[in-house]
């Protein structure tokens, strides 16, 4: 969870005391039993019994998520425990530490951003608070070369690597000084830290002090838009997965919806956005084309080129409507 909370600040939101001094858990268990029907079928069929198992579409459970009828002020909290608690399920074969994780993400992000930032300017920064100095004022030119990066999973399994991956981008843009607000103003402000869980924190500067993201004040809010602009922004041009086995692509598609659904914690009235993200199902060690293909060829072929290949996934990932995106998906 991006946000950690405290015994009196849930006791203000839920308006309950907490016994023992455990936190209120969110967990929804009708919610959990519909949600587990909907997506791995009806699994109460007598033994014996063949039943049609078809996997929904990503599309089809957020909007089955947002037909629930659930209290605006915990509606995210809600939805975030109980559909990991399925995702968990699906996953609990394979979980490699989040520590693990979280240090693969920081060092090869780290690597990244400083190959590509000394290619792109010609310089030779060894290190991200060099890099940083470097940048200066450039704020707008630096987040170009940022969404440039390309990072893939070639086994996405339940998503968390590219989870971790998205909140480790988010503090290294912060490290930058290039984290911006809706308008694109620099947050400078403010100190955004990944944990080794992979969660982020967020602080301010001048005092030092935790901030809560729980949309209670005009502070919260706002710092929670900026940082849903710029996870949707990262994930529309940076982080990309392939898994052969669709369950788990459609697992990993939800884990990063909640990620970044959880940014809105508390803030009334907020719509859930559809995170298209770029993961797809298919063998990341076969391709339909041959290695030494030239991909023009194949698209002069169809009268298509890479700049009109480019702009159906960017239309694609901005298009509201699922008739929409199904439609220009069946186009690519």
């Amino acid at each position: 969870m991006l946000v950690i909370y405290e015994r009196n600040m849930l006791e203000r939101i839920t308006g309950n005391a907490i016994v023992h001094g455990e936190k209120r858990g969110y967990f929804d268990e009708h919610i959990y039993a519909g949600l587990k029907t909907f997506i791995g079928g009806d699994t109460r069929l007598p033994e014996g019994k063949d039943r049609e198992f078809s996997i929904p579409s990503f599309e089809a459970v957020v909007k089955e998520i947002n037909s629930y009828a659930l209290h605006q002020d915990v509606r995210v909290r809600i939805i975030s425990e109980t559909l990991n608690q399925i995702l968990d399920e699906i996953s609990v074969s394979k979980r490699y530490p989040s520590f693990l994780l979280s240090y693969l993400c920081r060092e090869t992000l780290k690597h990244a951003v400083l190959r590509k930032f000394n290619k792109v300017i010609g310089g030779e920064c060894v290190d991200l608070l060099g890099l940083s100095h470097k940048i200066g004022d450039n704020v707008a030119e630096a987040n170009d070369v940022f969404l440039s990066l390309r990072i893939c999973d070639p086994s996405v399994y339940t998503g968390d690597f590219l989870c971790i991956m998205l909140n480790e981008m988010i503090a290294v843009k912060s490290q930058l000084g290039i984290l911006v607000d809706k308008s694109g103003n620099p947050l400078y402000q403010y100190k955004f830290v990944a944990g080794e869980n992979g969660a982020l924190s967020v602080f301010d500067k001048k005092v030092f002090k935790m901030i809560i993201l729980d949309g209670a004040t005009s502070e919260s809010r706002y710092i929670q838009e900026a940082l849903l602009e710029e996870k949707m922004n990262i994930l529309r041009n940076c982080l990309f997965g392939v898994d052969a086995d669709p369950v788990k692509v459609l697992a990993c598609k939800l884990r990063i919806w909640l990620d970044v659904i959880v940014t809105l914690d508390g803030i009334k009235g907020a719509e859930l956005p559809f995170v298209e993200s770029n993961i797809l199902c298919g063998d990341a060690l076969i391709s339909r084309f041959s290695l030494k293909d030239d991909l023009l060829v194949a698209l002069k072929n169809i009268n298509q080129t890479v700049a009109d290949y480019q702009k159906l996934a960017d239309n694609i990932k901005l298009t509201k409507e699922p008739d929409g995106r199904h439609y220009l998906k069946e186009l690519m």
